[in-house]
């Protein structure tokens, strides 16, 4: 028995190769109709995750902009409870917006909605 594969299920050459594999691509690839609706799906979340952002850098400038003293190369900060907690809040926002944009934008790559 012959250790070389059957000619027939061998690309005759480097064209045909590629051919196979682009066709096999485009078998498993989803229409780009699909990816471009999915992507659109994705419109609001951007918008609100520049905004939450935003919101978040200016929390963040005013709270760190107003250092009571240094000491050295430390800086001491007084800040009220609610501020800290606001802060906080929207970090932990936007992070969450992030990831849920993430699962969004792999799911659209494959012309998906979530």
């Amino acid at each position: 028995m012959s250790d070389h594969p059957d000619s027939t299920t061998v690309p005759k050459s480097i064209g045909e190769l590629s051919e196979n594999i682009v066709s096999k691509l485009a078998q498993t690839r989803p229409a780009d109709g699909r990816v471009a609706n999915a992507m659109r799906s994705l419109e609001s979340q951007v918008h609100d995750l520049m905004h939450m952002s935003h919101i978040t850098s200016d929390i963040g400038e005013a709270m760190f902009s107003r250092p009571d003293r240094a000491e050295g190369e430390y800086l001491v900060l007084t800040m009220h409870v609610s501020e800290r907690d606001t802060f906080l809040f929207a970090l932990g926002n936007v992070e969450e917006r992030v990831r849920k944009f993430k699962a969004g934008y792999m799911a659209a790559f494959d012309g998906e909605t979530v």
